[in-house]
């Protein structure tokens, strides 16, 4: 978590110097309101850079560790500049745990807040599917958060830590991974 702070504070820095400015101070007067004519579609690639994932099976858990898993994703966006705005898409990711090969795929909503012209944050839920193609995990809710960077118009980058989670019975997974994401805006 500490590589995902550092990353996010750089960024921000960057951002801050770019664009001559020393503070983000948020005025609330700024906020404009949600609107569908300022939406773009979105698609993107996701990196996992690590997955940690619990298992837990009839009171047994076990910890299991994966990474560089690929994914793409599907959205829209309306991102602003010191002002609230949101994300939402359907995200497709495989990941090995255990030489076992599982899908996820997750609907995400997302509230983000434009700290500079280019810079931003979000947060917000999903709602994910695991399965290994035997058996599906009934789905449940989890959260993910994360730092965006826009390198121009149509190119921006993510950085996210994702929660994942899922049930059958007495089975549970909790799987947590952090993500860089290539985001490609239409």
């Amino acid at each position: 978590m500490n590589k995902l702070a550092l990353i996010a504070t750089l960024l921000l820095a960057t951002s801050l110097q770019a664009n001559n400015r020393t503070s983000t101070k948020v005025n609330f007067n700024d906020f404009q309101p949600l609107s569908l004519k300022t939406m773009k579609v979105k698609m993107s690639l996701v990196q996992s850079l690590s997955v940690d994932a619990n298992i837990t099976e009839n009171g047994s858990t076990s910890d299991v560790s994966a990474g560089n898993e690929t994914g793409v994703s599907f959205g829209v966006q309306d991102i602003k500049t010191r002002s609230l705005g949101y994300t939402s898409s359907l995200s497709f990711l495989n990941i090995r745990l255990n030489d076992i090969m599982f899908s996820i795929k997750s609907i995400e909503l997302n509230a983000t807040y434009g700290l500079q012209d280019n810079a931003y944050v979000f947060g917000g839920f999903n709602r994910s599917e695991i399965s290994n193609g035997f058996v599906t995990l009934a789905p449940r809710n989890s959260t993910q958060f994360g730092f965006g960077y826009k390198l121009n118009e149509n190119l921006s980058l993510e950085l996210a830590k994702r929660q994942v989670q899922g049930q059958l019975e007495d089975a549970q997974a909790d799987v947590e991974m952090i993500d860089f994401n290539l985001n490609y805006i239409l």
